[in-house]
């Protein structure tokens, strides 16, 4: 299924966040959001709501959705403008992640910028690498996708997107980084 941009101004009530994960469990119990199905836990989302990842938010209607605040860059060699994309990850336990060759992509923490946010990423995520990445702009406003979650089935899950660009000045050639955040391993491909 595809992501849905809006910039529409969708009415949404004003909202506690859930002070524990059995708040949580609650909220999630009264608004038919089964969590048996999901690929991560319960205490893994109050997690994300503790630091600030994300946020629970009902709309008018009443629908229960995680809201993410993410930053997303696209890198271009300045050479032959190819585009750094991730193809997978091999995460700690040695399950192994497919990622689509997707841009590099940061969960925006609360009380930070987008702008502080990817720069954190690059950081996080291409380690070493990431010296080679230069002249970050952003591109347009922030926008808004609506799509459903790998981890989180049939909970809606509302991306409010930061969009960045910047130009790579080093080797263009395929390569892995250690996430400074996780210790997953991730493996990077120009396409």
């Amino acid at each position: 299924m595809s992501a849905i941009m809006t910039r529409s101004k969708t009415v949404r009530r004003p909202f506690s966040q859930p002070t524990s994960e059995a708040a949580l469990v609650t909220l999630l119990m009264q608004c038919g959001v089964d969590t048996t199905i999901w690929t991560k836990t319960t205490a893994q989302l109050f997690e994300e709501i503790e630091k600030g990842e994300s946020f629970m938010e009902v709309d008018a209607a009443g629908t229960l959705s995680r809201v993410v605040k993410i930053a997303n860059i696209v890198i271009r060699t300045t050479t032959t403008g190819k585009t750094l994309c991730e193809s997978h990850q091999i995460l700690t336990d040695g399950t192994t992640k497919n990622k689509k060759n997707g841009n590099l992509t940061e969960k925006v923490g609360f009380g930070e910028t987008a702008f502080a946010g990817i720069c954190r990423g690059v950081v996080e995520e291409l380690g070493d690498m990431g010296r080679f990445v230069r002249n970050i702009q952003t591109i347009g406003m922030e926008g808004t996708e609506v799509k459903p979650s790998d981890s989180y089935k049939h909970l809606a899950c509302v991306y409010k997107v930061n969009r960045f660009c910047a130009e790579w000045s080093g080797p263009v050639a395929n390569f892995s980084t250690i996430d400074k955040h996780d210790g997953k391993q991730i493996f990077w491909v120009w396409i």
